[in-house]
């Protein structure tokens, strides 16, 4: 009776301890100095920067049932979001695995021994028990672990939401590509077609003696010249399909594309006065914090295990000398034990992994506020794109009008005799050039939009983190 109150005694004051000790307090978040706003940015209310935040998915602003269903499909079929979530699942298993440290431990040992004594007889001993074995979190070590496991649970799911990020900015990216490139065929046909009515006109003048044959094989070769960059600028957009098949994960005679022009794409309009602390929110910044979190758990961690462990075992069965007499009422046993254990000299191993666990930590402080700073110039040098590429898009589309009007005057200049091939061609070649220079200002508008809302992390992440925490 004295030895089981004396048990009893210590394992109630190891419980009180553990009720009593609490986890490492937490160390402060970095200091980040903030913009109150972007410099390139116009001044918007607090109602609409809270109306952007709260927009659904960036990429329907661009009009295009065809682009919502390519990313639609990306995010379903995509394998390296599908690596990444099972990398979730994984880091929550890992999570669950810590959790469970902190629960008792019971085994069920059995032991039949069976030996010879000093004369003929044998002796047997045989066992059946059942053995309870719990650690005291008296100095906080498994919650903390349990704290390090759980952030990087949520670096895993912010992972995931940094790489649909940036997947779906590239697929747009891509697909805004395949359109010009698409574009470029267009005009490259138009120009042949014209090239070809300008031979036809060459060829009338030619029979009626106000052309030369010089200028005749100027056309022909200015007409064949037009045809050989055609392969070229096919060949170039079904690369780009292919990058979009390999960006959607399917092959790519399975995907379906029957836009054909960038023109198909409205131009968004932007607020673009939001405060820079919605940064925070952007799944990269939340990456790095959740490692900073972590790594601060492990310094506690850390320091836990510099204190002696605190060990409660009880075991409690039947042993009798043999099968038959082991179950009989006499041959109950039971016992308890306390253990905790001073490590004495361990090398410095233990200090040394509290000074790797902080120099750890101060890194990652580091690396965070070298990515909100990052974030920010980039939200900058997407408003300064936007703006500049908006100002390239309305020049270019009147340089174009004033090029296709001169073409239109050269035209039926030369048809009249009065102007010469050579000034006509130039006309021509200028009407292709601002041509392609227009659908490619709009392109850089689009991608510029594009680039801000990544940069801004304007993404619908906010329900994917609530289904994947939710599992």
């Amino acid at each position: 009776m004295v030895l089981r109150s004396r048990l009893l005694l210590v394992g109630a004051l190891a419980l009180g301890v553990v009720g009593c000790a609490g986890s490492a307090p937490s160390k402060p978040a970095p200091a980040l100095t903030m913009p109150d706003a972007y410099q390139a940015a116009l001044p918007v209310t607090a109602s609409a920067a809270a109306d952007a935040v709260k927009s659904e998915v960036w990429w329907q602003a661009y009009g295009s049932s065809e682009l919502n269903r390519l990313i639609s499909q990306a995010l379903t079929t995509n394998p390296d979001l599908k690596i990444a979530a099972s990398q979730v699942q994984q880091a929550r298993l890992r999570a669950n695995q810590v959790g469970a440290g902190r629960l008792p431990t019971l085994t069920a040992p059995v032991r039949a021994a069976v030996g010879s004594g000093t004369g003929s007889e044998a002796l047997q001993n045989s066992q059946a028990s059942l053995q309870g074995t719990y650690r005291v979190d008296i100095w906080g070590e498994q919650s903390a672990q349990s704290e390090s496991a759980e952030r990087l649970v949520w670096r895993a799911i912010y992972e995931r939401e940094n790489l649909q990020r940036n997947l779906s900015s590239a697929l747009v990216s891509t697909y805004i590509a395949y359109l010009v490139a698409g574009d470029s065929v267009s005009i490259a046909r138009e120009s042949e077609t014209i090239a070809k009515d300008i031979l036809q006109t060459v060829e009338r003048r030619m029979a009626a003696g106000d052309a030369t044959l010089e200028e005749l094989e100027q056309q022909r070769t200015a007409l064949h010249l037009q045809q050989a960059t055609l392969p070229g600028l096919e060949n170039q957009r079904e690369d780009l399909r292919n990058a979009l098949s390999r960006l959607v994960g399917v092959l790519p005679r399975d995907i379906v594309l029957l836009s054909s022009s960038v023109d198909q794409l409205t131009t968004p309009t932007v607020d673009v006065g939001l405060p820079s602390r919605l940064l925070l929110n952007r799944p990269d910044i939340r990456v790095v914090e959740a490692r900073m979190q972590a790594a601060n758990a492990n310094i506690a961690v850390a320091r836990a295990r510099l204190l002696p462990p605190v060990d409660l075992a009880l075991q409690s069965g039947y042993n009798g000398l043999g099968l038959g007499q082991l179950l009989q009422p006499q041959n109950l046993f039971w016992n308890g034990v306390a253990s905790l254990a001073v490590t004495i000299f361990d090398g410095g191993r233990r200090d040394a992994d509290k000074a790797l666990a902080q120099a750890a930590y101060e890194e990652m402080v580091i690396t965070y506020g070298q990515t909100v700073y990052q974030a920010i110039r980039d939200v900058e040098s997407a408003l300064t794109g936007l703006r500049s590429a908006n100002l390239r898009l309305d020049a270019q589309k009147r340089a174009t009008r004033s090029a296709l009007s001169l073409l239109g005057v050269n035209v039926e200049a030369y048809s009249l005799g009065a102007t010469d091939l050579m000034t006509l061609l130039e006309a021509r070649r200028a009407y292709q050039r601002s041509m392609d220079e227009s659908k490619r200002a709009k392109a850089d508008a689009l991608n510029s939009y594009a680039k801000l809302s990544q940069a801004l992390g304007m993404e619908n992440g906010s329900e994917t983190v609530e289904r994947y925490s939710s599992r």
